[in-house]
């Protein structure tokens, strides 16, 4: 078996580390030698003699297209950790190490791996499964220097990981020989990726092409692209390596002071809306904290721009991107008192309170802090268009206990939401006469109600509303978001 693969991987243009691989050596200090070594140990295995391939000498294996020959070349393998160290993040104490290969590697490997077949005999062929990736190779031999070089422990668990990125030009083009894709789509993607040269091929295009060189056809695709045997390639591959820290997320509550504000930016026909956003006053300083390079704010709902948040705030998360420098702290839980403070300090109209490192899975439960089981507390300001006594409105409205409405989509923001007739329950209410005409009313209500379109009525579009209850014609002049409430115990 050994001497007939042998001699035919290496007549084919096999480079020896990937001869190791097809025949299933997984002793990373075999691949560590010099190829010209391996070469000879394998021949001396197998009984065979044959000058060495000519791409041991060069690095343009057809099947690792050179990837491979980066263990004899140590220039390059310390240019690669000096470009690292450029950018590396020196405070994490563990590191996890990827490789992200093109996917014509595989194309290669499986051409190969059916033309040796057929020359050699299926029955004399080791498992597909059996051969060394050329992932693993690549990891034995770079990890441990990164791990050096960090001064760090290789933990694949770790949020801040060290990518190995193996690009060639003819990556594309031979992923396209396997799958079935149409000219359209081909030349869609050929166009995408024309001005982008180092782009990592996503997870879904590798399980396309994985999936494709099992199809039964696989094997005509192959020949019909001169991919079975494949041959040498003229240029070997580009490595690279990069570094990157897990999104961070940052949690708190927020109180928002100003009419205004929206809570993220507001973009409409080109005009930006408000003085500022909740995102745009948080975001700066926890950026330079954490060096990331960009913000996504997740809310447990939001206020209108005109409607302040005040009590005990709205919960928040603010996921940093890419951060470079973690000395704040990464484990959730981690308290931020002194971001907190500085923030307060020079935000004039956002305050936040419990800034804390949160798990990621916090974002998910601020989707459940805006589901309809939960409460939110309410205080507005009311015009009446009739005079109404102190004793009527206590009548009508604070003795009114839970409030049934139906509310259509409102006509505001019917542009961005379904048309739906939505149940919506108004808790309780306390009102405050101001004067005949005026009134403060304080409500708890089911979360996703609209409380201006239950104020005002939207035309009929909510009933029964403020003014129905009331018997005459009411408008919201401000409004105010007291709490967001536990479901459980409707407390802050």
């Amino acid at each position: 078996l050994a001497r007939r693969l042998v001699a035919h991987l290496g007549q084919a243009g096999v480079c020896p580390r990937c001869v190791l691989r097809f025949v299933g050596v997984g002793e990373p200090a075999q691949y560590a030698r010099p190829q010209a070594d391996v070469w000879a140990e394998l021949q001396r295995a197998a009984g065979v003699e044959a000058p060495a391939p000519l791409c041991a000498e060069v690095g343009a294996c057809c099947v690792c297209l050179g990837v491979l020959a980066f263990a004899d070349d140590a220039t390059a393998t310390v240019r690669l950790l000096d470009e690292l160290a450029s950018v590396a993040l020196r405070s994490s104490a563990a590191f996890g190490f990827d490789v992200a290969l093109p996917p014509s590697l595989l194309v290669r490997q499986r051409g190969m791996f059916l033309d040796a077949s057929s020359k050699v005999g299926r029955d004399l062929m080791p498992r597909n499964d059996g051969i060394i990736e050329v992932k693993s190779v690549l990891k034995w031999h770079f990890s441990d220097r990164v791990g050096a070089l960090l001064g760090a422990r290789r933990d694949d668990s770790s949020p801040y990981h060290v990518t190995l990125n193996v690009d060639h030009p003819l990556s594309q083009a031979e992923s396209e020989a396997v799958v079935e894709t149409s000219e359209t789509e081909r030349a869609d993607k050929r166009q995408r990726l024309q001005h982008r040269p180092h782009v990592e091929a996503s997870a879904s295009s590798v399980r396309s092409v994985l999936k494709a060189l099992f199809e039964p056809d696989c094997r005509a695709r192959l020949e019909s692209a001169k991919l079975c045997p494949p041959t040498a390639a003229s240029a070997p591959c580009e490595l690279r390596l990069s570094a990157s820290h897990a999104s961070i997320c940052i949690g708190g509550r927020y109180n928002k002071l100003s009419r205004e504000m929206p809570q993220t930016p507001w973009w409409l026909d080109g005009d930006k809306k408000g003085i500022s956003s909740v995102q745009e006053q948080l975001e700066p300083l926890l950026l330079q904290a954490y060096k990331a390079s960009s913000s996504t704010f997740h809310g447990a709902g939001r206020e209108d721009m005109d409607v302040r948040m005040l009590g005990n705030g709205r919960p928040f998360v603010l996921e940093l991107n890419a951060p470079t420098e973690i000395a704040l702290g990464v484990e959730a839980g981690t308290l931020l008192a002194e971001v907190e403070a500085e923030l307060n300090r020079v935000t004039e109209h956002v305050q936040v309170r419990e800034l804390r490192v949160v798990p990621p899975s916090q974002i998910a439960g601020l989707v459940r802090e805006g589901q309809a089981e939960h409460r939110k507390a309410y205080r507005c300001v009311v015009w009446l268009s009739r005079a109404v006594t102190a004793a009527e409105v206590l009548a009508k409205l604070d003795g009114a206990g839970a409030v049934r409405l139906e509310q259509k989509t409102p006509i505001r923001v019917l542009h961005r939401r379904p048309l739906l007739t939505r149940p919506r329950t108004v808790f309780s209410m306390r009102s405050e006469l101001l004067n005949a005409h005026f009134l403060q009313l304080d409500l708890v209500t089911q979360a996703g109600t609209y409380v201006k379109e239950f104020v005002h009525g939207d035309f009929g579009r909510t009933f029964p509303n403020l003014g129905s209850l009331l018997g005459c014609a009411a408008d919201i002049l401000q409004l105010d978001v007291l709490d967001v409430l536990d479901p459980e115990t409707n407390d802050s």
